[in-house]
């Protein structure tokens, strides 16, 4: 072999091992460390629910508390909206025309203010007075905010939206005891004297609570059902306001400073006198203005005998929801200098 065809074998060997290097493949970058899982909780013990037809409500409080005592949350079935029916807007619930409904929690220098459509931002058509009773309620409801509003008709013929808080099914009182209201004293009697909280509870205006005052001159503290069936138990502090004799403010759990005096008076031959609201003696209406359309009834626990000054008065409000009678509010009186 000469020097030329060594030089171009030696050429050609030079270039194949440069192409042999540039077709293999590199070596593979370094694969980064895997990061550890996330820490995952547990799942707890709690059922799953299924929102497109349960609801679970936080119940609220009742007035003047701080927080609520430890209590089941309330379910309830929340039925399908409601289709827009023969043109109604959306998010309005058509009904039957049904009454009488009379205004109540209106106090009688104000008026229940009758507007065009539902809310507050509605222009005023027509005003009901603090005592009206007959009124029809038309039966277009729809909520506007945490409020549930009426289409009524008032007895002069106008025609528009209000508050259903600020009404109630009316029933003319009668001095004829109702049977079914002297039932509901019955086992309201039972619950106190036996401390049963859920009888106790079933008792109460599913519209209005129970509105529950310690002295006439004091304030009142609203329960609703659920924490009303916890009175027993729950020892919240309460303000109640003024007592009558001292003036002093008067403070307290359902049990510390009310409990007694229902039982001193359920428990010590009372007697019942059907739609009589009056306290002899009293300096004040016995008997709050706003609730004028609410029935009532007297527990009157007769004084002893030589002592004449230690009788004690429970005036009882009786509201109807779907005919049925329930308590919405308990004043108590007891002989002042």
């Amino acid at each position: 072999m000469n020097i030329r065809t060594h030089f171009k074998a030696a050429l050609i060997l030079a270039a194949l091992t440069a192409f042999a290097a540039a077709c293999s493949p590199s070596a593979p970058a370094a694969i980064p460390t895997a990061l550890a899982p996330t820490n995952v909780s547990a799942p707890s013990n709690t059922p799953a629910i299924s929102f497109t037809t349960i609801a679970t409500l936080t119940v609220a409080p009742p007035t003047g508390a701080a927080s609520a005592p430890t209590a089941a949350p309330l379910n309830v079935t929340v039925a399908a909206p409601t289709q827009p029916i023969g043109g109604m807007p959306a998010g309005i619930t058509p009904g039957n025309v049904s009454g009488p409904y009379a205004v109540v929690l209106v106090a009688p220098n104000d008026v229940l203010n009758i507007r065009r459509a539902a809310g507050v931002d509605s222009p005023v058509v027509g005003t009901l007075a603090y005592n009206e009773t007959n009124v029809t309620r038309v039966g277009a409801s729809t909520r506007v905010g945490d409020s549930i509003w009426w289409e009524v008709q008032s007895a002069a013929g106008i025609r528009g939206w209000v508050n259903s808080t600020y009404l109630t099914e009316y029933f003319a009182p009668s001095s004829t005891c109702d049977a079914r209201v002297m039932t509901l004293l019955d086992d309201f009697e039972r619950a106190i004297v036996n401390a049963d909280g859920v009888l106790l509870g079933s008792l109460v205006s599913p519209r209005h609570g129970v509105d529950v005052w310690l002295y006439r001159s004091g304030v009142p503290v609203n329960f609703d059902a659920d924490h009303f069936r916890w009175v027993f138990d729950s020892t919240y502090v309460h303000e109640w306001g003024a007592h009558p004799a001292s003036g002093l403010d008067v403070s307290g759990s359902f049990h510390d400073a009310v409990l007694p005096f229902l039982q001193d008076a359920l428990k010590n031959g009372h007697e019942v006198h059907c739609n009589e609201r009056g306290v002899s003696g009293w300096n004040i209406s016995a008997w709050p203005d706003e609730y004028t359309n609410f029935n009532v009834y007297k527990i009157y626990k007769p004084p002893t005998v030589g002592v004449d000054l230690d009788y004690r008065i429970w005036l009882v409000g009786i509201e109807y929801v779907g005919g049925k009678p329930y308590l919405v509010a308990l004043i108590h009186f007891i002989w002042t200098p």
